[in-house]
């Protein structure tokens, strides 16, 4: 009965398993608490309850002429299923006439697996029960016969039913259609993140386009934030009300180097992570002044 019993718990494929657990040792647990711990639980598989009782008085029709052309030698369980089923082996078929035998191959529908849950089914509900006996070979071999509900059953007095997994409905197509649309979404903003442009260091090639870009010239149509300087005044233009200490041309070429070293001071700024530009440090018109003016001391500047 033991190994019976840890052989069902094996097999059951509907059942919570701490329920089966817990029912063993007299206990009795609501398997809505499992919240999914256990295989079956996670498998939801929906058990279909099938009645077997005829498929049972076939199996029992076979055992019969089974046991008639072995003169009373016995047939495993494994035998008597692979005979229900129909096999050709010579291990099972050695000295029996299967075309006599009734209920043979009546099984070659079902699956291996249904058979056996058939078969072990029928020993469970004691419709069949098997009996060890030594062997002339020395050995302890299992043979089935009858058990104590099998005229029960012939008589029609007792059902026989076989739990067998049935598909589980489909979810409903709006649910499907709305993860799908979930799932497209989070792997667009994925693929747009991933398509987002990341910080570069400057090549030198692109620090020196940027620092003939700040020629005094290019600097006239794109004054900084707050600045007063009008399109016309142009840095690097004549200024009809300055004079210019340096030459014209002296004086263009302090006012880019000046404007570079600005540049470089607001790049290390930004670099150790502070928010400064140019502008920050020394506006244009400040460095138009400064270029014109020539300060050589601190009090001049």
């Amino acid at each position: 009965d033991q190994l019976y019993t840890c052989l069902r718990y094996c097999e059951d494929k509907f059942e919570c398993r701490r329920t089966l657990q817990l029912q063993f040792f007299g206990e009795l647990f609501d398997k809505s608490k499992c919240n999914r711990t256990c295989d079956n639980c996670r498998n939801g598989d929906v058990a279909e309850n099938r009645n077997m009782t005829a498929v049972a008085r076939e199996v029992l029709g076979l055992l019969s002429c089974v046991e008639t052309q072995k003169n009373g030698r016995g047939v495993t369980l494994l035998a008597l299923s692979e005979l229900w089923k129909g096999t050709k082996s010579k291990n099972y078929t050695k000295f029996l006439i299967t075309d006599t035998l009734t209920g043979y191959g009546n099984g070659k529908n079902y699956s291996k697996q249904e058979v056996d849950s058939i078969a072990h089914a029928m020993v469970f509900d004691n419709i069949l029960e098997e009996i060890p006996v030594d062997t002339a070979s020395g050995f302890s071999a299992d043979y089935v016969r009858p058990g104590t509900k099998s005229q029960a059953l012939l008589a029609n007095a007792h059902q026989f039913h076989v739990r067998f997994p049935t598909k589980r409905a489909p979810e409903p197509k709006e649910s499907k259609k709305k993860t799908t649309s979930k799932k497209k979404k989070d792997s667009k903003e994925a693929v747009d993140s991933d398509k987002k442009p990341k910080a570069r260091r400057k090549s030198k090639n692109t620090k020196k386009n940027e620092e003939a870009a700040w020629s005094p010239i290019d600097l006239q149509g794109s004054p900084e934030p707050g600045s007063s300087l009008s399109p016309q005044e142009k840095i690097g233009a004549k200024r009809t009300n300055e004079k210019t200490i340096l030459p014209k041309k002296h004086t263009d070429a302090l006012l880019a180097r000046i404007k570079k070293l600005v540049n470089m001071w607001a790049e290390e700024e930004q670099m150790n992570g502070n928010n400064v530009f140019y502008w920050n440090i020394m506006s244009s018109a400040k460095m138009t002044n400064v270029a014109i003016q020539v300060p050589t001391t601190l009090e001049e500047l």
